[in-house]
């Protein structure tokens, strides 16, 4: 028998090497403060209190996402215990689930199997999608709805069924219900490219069909409606702080600058696809060169006669191609005049632009796809023997933001039994922190002075242990005298002070 080694990817072989990838060390680096914190500290109150529609954190209502996330996570703790690996349990279903959408939009959009079996291998070894589906977050479960429902309308488009279009108009729900109205941002796309089609095509793919609209309003609008029903002023909270203050103004402080665009998105656009849009540019390098040095040449005629052509290409685009535009075009022009702006919006954009380069490297490998599939192998479990080991690693590079090296940290030096003698001062809560200690941790601000003195005579007769910045140091000599901390260093940025107040 001779032993023949298959170097194509069909849909379950990168499926099963994403999962393999992607779980192992997935708890070994530690929850970062401050979004990773919030995301599981909400979910294991939530857990904790049984408010399975209701997210709550630290005592109060947390109103800022829908509850679907915070359930994906609950489900592996309640069967697992509370752990890193358990929160972040949930990102390895929406990993399979998105590359799997990836396949079927480029099977679909460029109407060849070939295309989708690559940019699934694209996808689940690019740099952006690695490194992101190891955050707890909204941003996958929400990339995966969206681009499973892309995959779904382009399904339609070449084979019409009213199934893809419930499909279509069902994941786009569950897309409002993680995230709410980021959601919205393919929908441009698909209205236009549905109108662009010759009306016969049309009638066959019944996009606005009053059943599929039906079920998007349900899925979409349900939990908001409830919840806006038995709380009166969240619809006004919801529609004035997290639509229009975060997006129109610099109240959460999320790099509202203009030129952070080029350094938050244009980094993610550019290097999110290596390696494989690395050896792309490599390969088309002298068509790019030609390219760059045409926008540059002098035209006859001027801008005008340069702009002339464009549009004329414009109107010359397929359907595939005018899609393309809208679907990336359209939300990273919301994203770059939103004055919220944060590296993780981009992920959904991942899915088309890993059907872009797979495309790219089948044309430059026409004549000898078998080549291009060995190189493919090579670069592929290369890019996730990487990844595992970076994720092996990172645990032995604490930073100042893991929280599970914190809470080693602390526990070095404070006994587990004496957690409850345990506060943060001067800093906001500690969510990561408080998720491995299991219970909350009292928080005082500079300026609350009379709570903080008064929280430390209800301990008199024992040590209270404060974690803190060295910077805040002398803030809390000032509130403590005449007593008297002492000091120990815990991880990087970040100190333990010992406080006995007089009784």
């Amino acid at each position: 028998m001779v032993f023949s080694f298959d170097f194509k990817w069909p849909l379950a072989k990168t499926l099963a090497c994403a999962f393999v990838a992607g779980t192992l060390f997935l708890g070994a680096r530690g929850l970062y403060q401050t979004t990773e914190g919030r995301y599981a500290e909400c979910a294991r109150q939530m857990m904790v209190s049984r408010h399975w529609l209701d997210p709550v954190l630290n005592g109060r209502p947390h109103w800022t996402k829908p509850p679907l996330t915070y359930l994906a996570i609950i489900g592996p703790m309640e069967v697992a215990g509370v752990n890193t690996w358990t929160a972040r349990a949930y990102l390895i279903p929406f990993l399979l689930l998105a590359i799997s959408g990836v396949w079927l939009l480029g099977r679909h959009l460029a109407n060849d199997p070939r295309v989708g079996d690559l940019s699934a291998l694209v996808f689940a070894t690019s740099g952006f999608p690695l490194a992101t589906n190891t955050v707890i977050s909204t941003d996958f479960p929400l990339a995966t709805f969206l681009i499973l429902a892309q995959a779904f309308f382009w399904r339609a488009i070449r084979i019409p069924s009213l199934l893809s279009i419930y499909l279509v108009w069902g994941l786009l729900g569950l897309a409002f219900v993680t995230k709410g109205p980021p959601s919205l941002l393919v929908l441009p796309a698909m209205v236009i490219t549905w109108r662009l089609l010759p009306a016969e095509r049309r009638k066959a793919v019944p996009l606005f069909n009053p059943g599929a609209l039906a079920l998007y309003v349900v899925l979409a609008a349900a939990w908001y409606a409830w919840e806006a029903a038995r709380n009166p002023g969240l619809l006004h909270y919801w529609l004035h702080d997290e639509v229009i203050n975060r997006s129109a103004t610099d109240e959460f402080k999320r790099n509202p600058q203009f030129y952070m665009n080029f350094v938050i998105y244009l980094p993610a656009l550019l290097f999110g696809c290596l390696p494989w849009s690395g050896w792309l540019m490599l390969l088309k390098r002298k068509a790019w060169m030609a390219s760059l040095a045409a926008c540059f040449a002098r035209a006859p005629g001027g801008l005008p006669a340069r702009w002339s052509a464009l549009a004329t290409n414009v109107r010359l685009w397929s359907p595939e191609k005018r899609w393309a535009a809208w679907a990336i075009g359209f939300p990273l022009t919301v994203f770059f005049l939103s004055h919220s702006k944060l590296p993780l919006y981009v992920l959904p954009l991942f899915g088309p632009l890993a059907v872009f380069v797979a495309v790219g490297l089948l044309r430059c490998f026409a004549r000898d796809t078998a080549r291009l599939w060995k190189a493919s192998t090579v670069l592929a479990l290369s890019v996730w023997t990487l990844s595992v080991a970076v994720k092996g690693a990172l645990p032995y590079y604490p930073r100042d933001r893991d929280m599970k090296a914190l809470h080693a940290a602390v526990l070095a030096q404070v006994e587990d039994s004496h957690t409850d003698r345990l506060a943060v001062y001067g800093s906001k809560p500690l969510n990561g922190l408080q998720f491995y200690c299991q219970r909350e941790l009292p928080v005082f601000d500079v300026h609350q002075a009379a709570e903080f003195r008064q929280w430390l005579k209800s301990r008199a007769g024992g040590e209270s242990c404060l974690i803190l910045r060295p910077g805040q140091t002398n803030r809390l000599n000032q509130a403590i005298a005449p007593d008297r901390a002492a000091y120990s260093p815990l991880i990087d940025k970040w100190v333990l002070a010992r406080v006995r107040a007089a009784p």
